[in-house]
């Protein structure tokens, strides 16, 4: 008995055919026709006036169709309605349809609608096994917030999503988009950039090769050669995110900010804007260049850099281990604040500036650079100006608060005000000769260039001059002498290296001790 049932079955499965080839043999049916005509000879019916069909969940209806019994295929004409599971809607003029692979070809004012979209074309071919279509020789898909055309197209009814190519363009009320190609959802409205495209606003214009742009929520996420523009505003990064609603952007990996009104541009790899605010900040590598037109500009390094804008100034900030260098000026703090206003830096905590061979110290120092030049400085508390007359000899001017004046971005004169102190080398013939030591409650110190040429003492000088055979080291240097020629950047890229205490600097420091 068992033999015989394995037999049977092995009969069974040559002589039945398999439930899909009976799927795929599955004729057209024939529900309505107001006329038709039989050709036996030829196995063709003809069919006119309110023709129905049906082929598995395909409702088809035409004014006019030829069926061929075997091929099992239908032409069709006029008033073309194709409904699948009673949700997606297909109309045209022309019908070619094949029952055996569910594969039609409708042609001429074609359209295609589900609930989410509708796709007009004159050139639209359906696979209804796969509920693909396919659209040609330009097309339209139309949603209640987008309208996107191109010359080819793919509609996937499954996955709810339609890909175009060529000359691809996308209209919202507030954007329009053109690519050589991307993919749309249309359930989430979602538009996939995979090829060059530029988004282009009111107010902004994008540019990318790779990312996403959400239509409903106006937030757009930038991934390969990227470039977003607002205003005055250039952005640039391998990652750009932007939230229009939020009005925020987050830019990362060789970001890119640049303020093209006021020349500023700032670089990180980190760096996140709100424009609501007026306000930037950038971290990780971060930089800041106020470009000259002079060929001056500013190079400015931070752990932190702020940007601060509103109807009236500019206000840059840095946060730890600031450092900035121009040609005609050096310098270093923990905390800095530049107002592009009155073109004033402000540094605070341990702030060193270096400027035509000068080191300036104190608590706090500010500096007026001017349009083209710089023009003032102050120094607020414990100020001090250094500058090496010869190897191991130092020039140097003290006080308790300074003001300074510069000429050609050389200091001019300066106004030592309480605790004026001076040690100053003089030099006959390119050799020093001496020491003078001057002390004085306020003085006035003017330079010629690099070197000190006049010295007006204001009120009770007192005062010794020391032939250089006669010097004691410990009278060469006031108290709380600095020189930090080691930490000063002599080039851009300096202001990104991180220097340790020298090792003989540490020697003396323990010797001190």
């Amino acid at each position: 008995m068992k033999r015989f049932i394995i037999l049977l079955t092995a009969v069974l499965s040559f002589v039945l055919p398999s439930n899909s080839q009976e799927q795929k043999k599955k004729s057209i049916s024939i529900k309505h026709a107001d006329n038709f005509n039989f050709k036996k000879d030829q196995q063709i019916y003809i069919l006119t006036g309110n023709v129905f069909l049906i082929h598995k969940n395909l409702k088809m209806y035409c004014d006019t169709a030829y069926k061929y019994n075997k091929t099992n295929t239908i032409k069709a004409f006029g008033n073309i309605h194709i409904i699948q599971n009673d949700s997606l809607h297909m109309r045209g003029d022309k019908l070619t349809y094949d029952g055996n692979t569910r594969f039609a070809k409708v042609r001429e004012n074609v359209m295609l609608n589900d609930k989410k979209m509708t796709l007009t074309s004159n050139y639209l071919n359906y696979d209804a096994k796969k509920n693909i279509g396919y659209y040609k020789h330009f097309g339209t898909v139309k949603d209640s917030i987008n309208t996107l055309t191109s010359i080819t197209g793919q509609y996937y009814a499954n996955e709810n999503y339609v890909t175009f190519q060529d000359s691809v363009v996308v209209v919202n009320p507030e954007y329009t988009l053109s690519s050589d190609t991307l993919k749309y959802t249309t359930q989430t409205k979602i538009v996939y950039i995979t090829g060059p495209t530029n988004i282009v606003g009111e107010k902004d214009t994008l540019y990318t090769e790779k990312g996403w742009f959400n239509t409903i929520s106006k937030q757009v996420e930038l991934s390969k050669k990227n470039e977003a523009k607002r205003e005055s505003y250039i952005c640039k990064g391998e990652y750009i995110f932007i939230d229009k609603y939020k009005e925020t952007i987050l830019i990362k990996d060789n970001g890119v900010l640049k303020d093209t009104t006021n020349n500023l541009m700032i670089k990180a790899n980190l760096i996140r804007a709100f424009k609501d605010k007026g306000y930037a900040y950038a971290t990780d590598k971060a930089q800041l260049i106020h470009i000259d037109k002079n060929n001056d500009s500013l190079f400015m390094h931070a752990d932190t850099l702020s940007l601060k804008k509103d109807t009236v100034n500019t206000v840059m900030k840095g946060y730890y281990n600031v450092k900035f260098f121009k040609s005609s000026m050096q310098g270093l703090c923990d905390s800095l604040s530049y107002s592009l206003k009155d073109s004033l830096v402000t540094m605070h905590n341990n702030p060193i500036v270096w400027v035509s061979d000068n080191q300036i110290t104190g608590d706090i120092i500010r500096l007026e650079t001017g349009a083209k030049a710089l023009s003032k400085f102050y120094v607020d508390n414990n100020a001090l100006i250094v500058t090496e007359a010869d190897k191991g000899m130092y020039n140097q001017i003290k006080g308790r608060n300074m003001v300074g004046y510069f000429k050609n971005n050389f200091i001019d004169f300066i106004d030592v005000i309480g605790n004026g102190e001076l040690i100053y080398f003089p030099i006959e013939k390119g050799l020093v000769t001496g020491l003078n030591k001057m002390r004085c409650s306020n003085i006035k110190i003017f330079m010629d260039k690099k070197k000190l040429s006049k010295v007006k003492y204001i009120q009770n000088p007192d005062g010794t001059i020391f032939p250089l055979s006669k010097v004691d080291a410990k009278e060469m240097k006031l108290r709380n002498f600095r020189w930090e020629e080691y930490y000063q950047p002599k080039s851009k890229d300096d202001i990104f290296i991180k220097k340790e205490i020298p090792n003989e600097t540490k020697s003396s420091l323990k010797k001190k001790l």
